[in-house]
């Protein structure tokens, strides 16, 4: 077996989380769906909760679900001027079609007006 080439036990934790996701472990996805990463996190409340607005964004246009993001976020300590700066940095990643489609729902659950100028 491979020595691990990151030293520390948390690296160590992510790498035995994902190798066990990739196997189908059934004890890995209870962990990561019950959101329940304390032992594989290394970041902190607030950027975590930034990943976890972007990526939804990337995965789906349902409104409850960026609605639900968003207030984590704000929850997590995020100013809303930091979820729109997570937001605009991944515009270019998600592509033209998809910012547009989730853009209004971000803002709607920031309690933005889109038509205020």
């Amino acid at each position: 077996m491979n020595a691990s080439p990151f030293p520390t036990d948390v690296a160590a934790e992510q790498i035995r989380l994902l190798r066990g996701l990739a196997l189908g472990n059934a004890r890995a996805v209870e962990q990561v769906v019950a959101d329940d990463l304390t032992d594989a996190a290394t970041l902190d409340a607030r950027t975590a909760a930034l990943v976890r607005v972007v990526a939804i964004m990337a995965g789906t246009s349902d409104v409850a679900a960026n609605q639900w993001a968003v207030d984590a976020a704000i929850a997590a300590g995020v100013p809303d001027e930091d979820v729109l700066t997570a937001v605009l940095l991944v515009a270019p990643i998600l592509g033209s079609g998809r910012f547009l489609t989730v853009l209004p729902q971000v803002m709607e659950a920031l309690g933005l007006d889109l038509l205020d100028t």
